[in-house]
């Protein structure tokens, strides 16, 4: 993950969290000879922490991701046991930013948490093992694109200063897939 924070001063700061996630996916598959299209839904939950120094270096600015959605159209090629395919679609995020101080690590200001909506592409490629059952991987970059946030002392409310975001999250996932039909029919991987 890529987050800025743009302070009104014109300071700017970056920060890079990473973590683990875990999520649920469900959609629907059509193949037409080699050519596969679909739509998916997906809700993961995140852990995706990081902090940096903040343009004022008694404070560390931290975000912290707590989800990640999408609905996304496919379209792919299958080939055998194989399936490539590209996605892409809407998105949401969940994520709160933090100024947090060096001294005593407390929170000073937070944004609260917030959703963002945004853009999510891809690259992902499955194998059949079975008639019901698919692993993969899966590439996907999504995009918040940039807004603006004010900060907000939790103890009593009061306004510590406003920032511009710009957020981006890239994700590799593996993935195990079950299908509902195990017919052959409508089935992207023969």
């Amino acid at each position: 993950m890529h987050s800025d924070f743009d302070f009104k001063s014109g300071y700017q700061t970056e920060n890079r969290p990473a973590g683990e996630q875990i999520g649920a996916i469900a959609g629907i598959r059509r193949q037409y000879g080699n050519v596969v299209g679909g739509i998916e839904i997906n809700a993961d939950f995140s852990n995706f922490k990081g902090n940096d120094l903040c343009p004022n270096n008694k404070f560390q600015c931290r975000t912290i991701v707590a989800g990640l959605e999408s609905v996304r159209g496919e379209l792919g090629y299958a080939a055998g046991r194989w399936l490539v395919y590209g996605t892409a679609g809407l998105a949401l995020e969940q994520v709160t930013d933090e100024a947090i101080q060096t001294s005593d690590l407390s929170v000073d200001g937070t944004t609260g948490q917030r959703s963002k909506r945004g853009w999510v592409a891809g690259l992902g490629v499955e194998s059949a093992l079975s008639s019901r059952v698919s692993i993969g991987a899966q590439f996907l970059h999504y995009d918040f694109g940039k807004d603006n946030s004010s900060f907000t002392r939790p103890s009593d409310g009061s306004f510590r200063g406003n920032a511009d975001f710009t957020d981006a999250v890239d994700v590799v996932e593996a993935r195990i897939s079950f299908k509902f039909d195990g017919s052959d029919h409508h089935t992207p991987l023969k």
